[in-house]
């Protein structure tokens, strides 16, 4: 019995040890990337354009490309007095930020907290009528980095009601087309 019992906890203790090690790690990096005297990273600066060398002139001339998808969790009922509909869904944007670039041997990615500032884009939805952030025990946010990429995964839940002008002459036979709008609040295409 002696005998089964020690590879166990040899195993389980080599697992832990790996397991603190990661935690070290991503502790390091997040520190290098973020809190660092030598790091020239600013979250108030979006990404530069293209990727490239930084002395390049024209390397702020392209916008970020960013990459959104939603995962539809439900739609309640449709108001077609009010012209609106409740939405409840995941929001997800990635980009890459060469600026969070990293390289680890043990780490996939790093995940932040939501107070760690870096840049997001600012998404707003045109036709909002009502919204929020779900918080319900913490925000539920994720930042993630990716390693060797420096590709940026933003992901939050939210709950809107959106505006939804309706066609009613052919009611009850209508069909209505409804729609999720949104848009950078304060760049162009230029910028994003």
């Amino acid at each position: 019995m002696f005998a089964l019992i020690l590879p166990f906890l040899l195993h389980f203790t080599r697992s832990e040890g790996s397991s603190y090690e990661k935690l070290l790690d991503e502790q390091k990096i997040i520190k290098h990337l973020l809190e660092s005297p030598y790091s020239d990273y600013d979250w108030r600066v979006r990404p530069r354009g293209r990727l490239g060398p930084a002395d390049d002139d024209d390397y702020d001339s392209e916008p970020v490309f960013i990459t959104v998808n939603m995962y539809l969790r439900s739609i309640s009922k449709v108001d077609d007095v009010n012209m609106e509909y409740p939405l409840h869904f995941t929001f997800r944007e990635e980009w890459i930020d060469e600026r969070l670039y990293f390289n680890s041997p043990t780490l996939k990615h790093i995940v932040l907290s939501p107070g760690q500032r870096i840049w997001v884009p600012d998404t707003f939805f045109q036709n909002e009528k009502d919204g929020k952030k779900h918080d319900i025990d913490t925000p539920n946010i994720l930042i993630r980095i990716h390693n060797g990429t420096g590709k940026i995964l933003y992901s939050c839940r939210l709950t809107l009601t959106l505006s939804c002008p309706m066609r009613l002459a052919d009611y009850p036979l209508d069909v209505q087309t409804c729609v999720v709008d949104f848009a950078s609040y304060a760049y162009t295409t230029k910028d994003i």
